[in-house]
């Protein structure tokens, strides 16, 4: 299991500014920095799906 640093971590929007997210405190997950940068600038569902795939494919 991958270790978690507390510094890796990135505040995200759970929905996107670019899709009319807020910033709002409801709005701000915090997501390692590789997640991050897999989800961009889509809704959160799509990085738990890409978690689930590849978690399938082990």
């Amino acid at each position: 299991m991958e270790e978690f640093n507390i510094c890796n971590f990135e505040v995200d929007h759970i929905i996107p500014k670019s899709k009319g997210g807020g910033d709002y405190y409801e709005n701000y997950p915090l997501l390692c920095g590789n997640g991050n940068r897999v989800k961009g600038d889509r809704p959160t569902e799509y990085l738990r799906i890409k978690i689930k795939t590849r978690d399938s494919f082990r």
